[in-house]
């Protein structure tokens, strides 16, 4: 999110990256809470997402997906959607399934697998 110009302004758990900086929780955007909220110095809107591959192909990730890109309730300038590479086809249908498979504010953030698994 920062990489793309928008600073954090509300995150649902802990970022070490922030130090002892302290925000708040994200709002709801429709029936979901994101994981990540930014704001760019002109004020553009991004909402961060990331899955694991237990919660990729849950409903209430079709649910979160269709309300932070199908939905014309608020104009989001970036949708960052992390999740496990592995889960890449499964993402793609659900993209498809709700009608934002070409959703140009939309960046999908694959993640090596290999890396998820390293403790």
């Amino acid at each position: 999110m920062k990489q793309r110009g928008f600073s954090p302004i509300a995150v649902d758990g802990s970022i070490d990256s922030l130090g002892s900086l302290r925000i708040d929780r994200p709002q709801a955007f429709g029936r979901h809470r994101p994981d990540a909220v930014g704001v760019s110095a002109d004020g553009r809107l991004c909402i961060g997402e990331a899955k694991t591959s237990n919660d990729v192909a849950s409903n209430r990730t079709l649910e979160q997906l269709e309300d932070y890109l199908a939905s014309s309730d608020v104009d989001y300038s970036a949708v960052l959607f992390g999740y496990p590479r592995s889960a890449d086809c499964v993402v793609r249908k659900l993209l498809k399934a709700i009608g934002a498979s070409d959703c140009p504010q939309l960046e999908l953030i694959p993640i090596p697998d290999e890396l998820l698994d390293a403790k």
